[in-house]
């Protein structure tokens, strides 16, 4: 029997799985989480524990402002308002509130009437259209990190990378 010693240090860095509680696991995806059935079961446990949890506010988006980049939709995360659920016929949990927009006019600040093109972060199979009023805008790092906590999706490093 092989016993490996595993300190901090490497338990963060790329071999094992960071979101796995009280564990080692050796990631095989290369930290994609979205392709891990071990994460995917991780995700649908965390469902039933945040039902309570309080969904996205205006509040966790950033201000549509050219200094602060919250203007411009275009192939960025995006908040979607409890009304574009309700009309949407998706469930009211934080696990459904981000989407990804792909195109449409109303990804532009001048075109607010405008619709947008997108698909929800948590399932890329289901593809949506919102105004851009039933949305609150572009999460916060802070709103992202809260997110990742509970369902690990790379929300904040979407965020980063943008």
């Amino acid at each position: 029997m092989k016993i490996e010693m595993v300190d901090a240090f490497n338990r963060s860095r790329f071999e094992y799985c960071s979101y796995f509680p009280n564990g080692y696991i050796k990631c095989k995806n290369f930290h994609s989480c979205n392709l891990c059935e071990i994460a995917d079961r991780l995700r649908k446990s965390q469902l039933k524990s945040t039902s309570d949890v309080p969904l996205f506010y205006w509040r966790d988006a950033l201000p549509q402002t050219p200094s602060l980049g919250g203007e411009n939709w275009y192939k960025r995360p995006v908040i979607l308002s409890i009304e574009a659920l309700d009309r949407l016929k998706l469930d009211r949990h934080l696990i459904n509130q981000i989407m990804i927009a792909c195109g449409g006019p109303g990804c532009f600040k001048k075109n607010v009437v405008g619709e947008i093109d997108g698909y929800l972060l948590c399932n890329s199979q289901k593809v949506i259209t919102v105004t851009r009023k039933e949305c609150y805008g572009i999460p916060t790092l802070r709103a992202a990190e809260k997110y990742d906590k509970y369902f690990f999706l790379g929300l904040s490093q979407l965020l980063k990378k943008n």
